[in-house]
């Protein structure tokens, strides 16, 4: 086989692997946490790979053009391809986000209902509205994973007392075995000073060490959870 034909091939791959790494980014991100890869390593990987695909690819088109195209057309195929990944999975501020902030939260009604079903319960708390779009994807995209890793305890806590909402949820986020916490009829939100939902806590040692608003769960706020804050 020619060395010509060798680099046709070569750049035919590359071109097919970063198709692929483009279309199945979500793929292949849902396999790498179901293999339990940190949160932080499953975001960044396709990331990582596409450009380095796209850095080999560069290098090897550059090779089989002439002229003052094998300057610039390389590195502006590269630039296309992380964009359209971009636009088809774009990046959120928040999704690296680790924050919240700290809690001291022994006494609240909510927090009672939580250990009247688990006394011994350590983990995350999503507080959500069955009809909220945003609870619905936290709940689908974090909880659920999180539960289906068996890394760290999980429940959602719902604002309404609806079997028929309960069943909607279920059905709308998948989550067709997820702990999930009916609403006795304590405000939960304004309990523990927030307007907006979803937010979450962290439980540990009968108390509500941590919260986090929806924009603040961020991947690597996802790896501290599952090593239980430390």
């Amino acid at each position: 086989m020619g060395t010509k034909m060798k680099r046709t091939l070569r750049i035919a791959f590359l071109i097919l692997l970063n198709a692929s790494v483009i279309i199945f980014h979500k793929h292949l991100f849902y396999a790498l946490i179901a293999l339990k890869f940190s949160w932080v390593l499953a975001y960044l990987f396709p990331w990582i790979s596409l450009l380095t695909t796209s850095v080999l690819f560069a290098l090897a088109f550059r090779k089989v053009l002439i002229g003052s195209m094998r300057l610039w057309l390389p590195w502006v195929s590269t630039l296309l391809m992380l964009s359209l990944l971009f636009a088809l999975n774009p990046v959120y501020e928040g999704d690296l986000n680790k924050s919240g902030n700290p809690m001291d939260i022994q006494n609240s009604r909510v927090l009672q209902e939580i250990l009247s079903k688990d006394a011994e319960f350590e983990g995350l708390v999503c507080f959500a509205s069955a009809t909220c779009p945003y609870c619905i994807e936290a709940v689908r995209d974090k909880m659920l994973l999180l539960h289906q890793r068996n890394q760290v305890k999980v429940l959602v806590c719902l604002a309404e007392n609806n079997p028929l909402s309960l069943g909607q949820f279920r059905i709308a986020t998948g989550a067709k075995d997820l702990p999930i916490l009916l609403n006795s009829g304590s405000d939960f939100a304004k309990e523990l000073g927030e307007s907006v939902i979803p937010f979450f806590v962290y439980v540990k040692a009968g108390k509500i060490v941590h919260l986090w608003r929806n924009e603040q769960l961020g991947y690597p706020a996802l790896d501290w959870i599952e090593k239980g804050l430390n």
